[in-house]
């Protein structure tokens, strides 16, 4: 996800964020309880 200036992310509950890219000038993630973030290892050969 990209914004120019602020890009908020909302969770009640769990949130994994698993080879996602988020950008902005501010990212801000709300989430409820656990917050998991993972890279994915390029697969393309």
């Amino acid at each position: 996800m990209r914004a120019e200036e602020q890009l908020t992310v909302n969770s009640g509950r769990d949130t994994t964020l698993k080879g996602a890219e988020l950008e902005g000038n501010r990212v801000v993630v709300n989430t409820g309880r656990d917050l998991t973030i993972s890279s994915v290892q390029d697969s393309a050969s």
